[in-house]
């Protein structure tokens, strides 16, 4: 509870990036566990930023494709369609079907993308008194606007660089 300032932001920011390094596997685990007891004792700033983490992959994901069509599969074309759903409720396992097909691409985006989420919620001084993650936990936020733009400049940043990493697939795989 004493957290505050560049600590806090650190914090999240460590948090974040364990959010985003397997998306749901056990590293996730760890730092979503942390976020709970957090949550638990009170902590509602510390938790918080792991909320927002949990959906930057997958909401960026859920995106990419309708602006670079080139860029992705048919399969990973199919896998938007859930992703939009899983981001929205916060499952970063939805990023994984585009994780399997570029690991070396779309893995360090989720890094960044969840460091940078939950880093923005901790600096913007984001609490959540829900234990409800993502777009649908926003009714327990303390400042919605904020909230929002965490994500939105989390999930725009993603967006981008996976869209000026990834190469252009073959036309028959599109």
């Amino acid at each position: 509870n004493s957290l505050s300032g560049t600590n806090a932001v650190v914090l999240a920011a460590i948090l974040g990036a364990m959010i985003g390094v397997d998306m749901g596997g056990p590293i996730n685990k760890i730092a979503y566990t942390f976020a709970v007891g957090a949550y638990v004792e009170g902590a509602y700033a510390v938790s918080a930023p792991v909320m927002v983490a949990v959906s930057i992959p997958t909401i960026a994901l859920a995106i990419a494709p309708f602006l670079a069509p080139n860029k992705y599969t048919f399969e990973e074309k199919l896998a938007q369609k859930s992703a939009i759903v899983m981001g929205a409720i916060g499952l970063t396992e939805g990023a994984i079907p585009f994780a399997v097909t570029d690991p070396l691409r779309v893995i360090p985006m989720s890094i960044l993308g969840c460091s940078l989420g939950a880093a923005l919620a901790a600096a913007f001084c984001i609490s959540n008194t829900l234990l409800i993650p993502s777009l649908i936990g926003m009714s327990g936020v303390n400042n919605i606007p904020l909230y929002l733009l965490a994500h939105a400049i989390a999930v725009a940043v993603c967006v981008v660089l996976i869209n000026l990493i990834k190469k252009v697939v073959p036309e028959e795989d599109r």
